[in-house]
């Protein structure tokens, strides 16, 4: 399966050029790749990336807080989550992972 991430990474940087419109949609999908290949520093980059593009794009921003949670970085995913909140204050997901995280630790 690995392999198959790795063959669409290779794709996506073939890309010579990115309309600049799709440009954080573009970073979005490359950190996906790593996110799938297990690469979290990666993934968490181009997610990074991304949502320096378009600070209210809310799919980099759930997915970027998903890799802090999987590096134990709980502080950051809440920090993430309320990101969400501040742009769609209905987002159950992330109203969902914001209780957990504060039930997770009371430090947060």
């Amino acid at each position: 399966m690995k392999r198959l991430w790795f063959q669409s990474l290779k794709l996506l940087e073939s890309v010579k050029e990115v309309d600049l419109e799709y440009r954080h949609q573009y970073f979005n999908t490359v950190g996906f790749v790593y996110y799938n290949m297990k690469d979290y520093n990666l993934a968490k980059k181009y997610y990074v990336e991304a949502i320096s593009i378009k600070n209210n794009y809310l799919v980099a921003l759930q997915n970027l807080a998903k890799v802090y949670e999987l590096q134990n970085n709980y502080v950051s995913a809440l920090e993430s989550y309320n990101s969400i909140l501040s742009y769609e204050p209905n987002n159950k997901i992330a109203h969902l992972k914001v209780t957990r995280l504060k039930n997770r630790d009371s430090r947060i």
